[in-house]
């Protein structure tokens, strides 16, 4: 790309934002090439699965939902993104986290013994009640 496309800069910005972006010079924007390709892991889901993604955030002084670490907000989130699932009928359930602990929790065939086993344990359960309920980590 060697010069603006005046158009479309016009289009989407203010008149002056737009006149001050038609004043960089392109040449002067090495920025994007200088970023490494990152292959896309994404791959379409097959029928008849879906996709649930869960995430939460937690606030040591926050105690609106009760739970006691960020790790434990994340196997709440999964109770909740299955409890989601489950209302809307699906059967085959392919849920993805970002907590690697909770998910390898969840997977793990022996009981758990920490402080969120209980949240460990329900989870496991709603888990049990679709045809096919699968965990994955987005750090995986």
């Amino acid at each position: 790309m060697t010069s603006w496309n005046v158009n479309l800069i016009q289009d989407v910005f203010a008149p002056n934002e737009a006149a001050e972006i038609l004043c960089i010079p392109l040449s002067s924007i090495r920025l994007l090439a200088s970023i490494p390709h990152v292959p896309v892991r994404w791959t379409a889901l097959v029928d008849p699965y879906v996709k649930v993604n869960y995430d939460a955030s937690f606030k040591s002084n926050a105690s609106s939902y009760h739970v006691a670490s960020s790790t434990a907000a994340e196997a709440q989130a999964a109770i909740y993104g299955l409890n989601f699932a489950s209302d809307l009928g699906f059967q085959w359930v392919e849920m993805e986290g970002d907590s690697r602990a909770i998910v390898t929790k969840l997977l793990s065939a022996s009981s758990d013994t920490s402080e969120m086993s209980a949240l460990i344990g329900e989870a496991k359960g709603l888990a049990r009640n679709f045809r096919d309920c699968k965990f994955f980590s987005m750090a995986d």
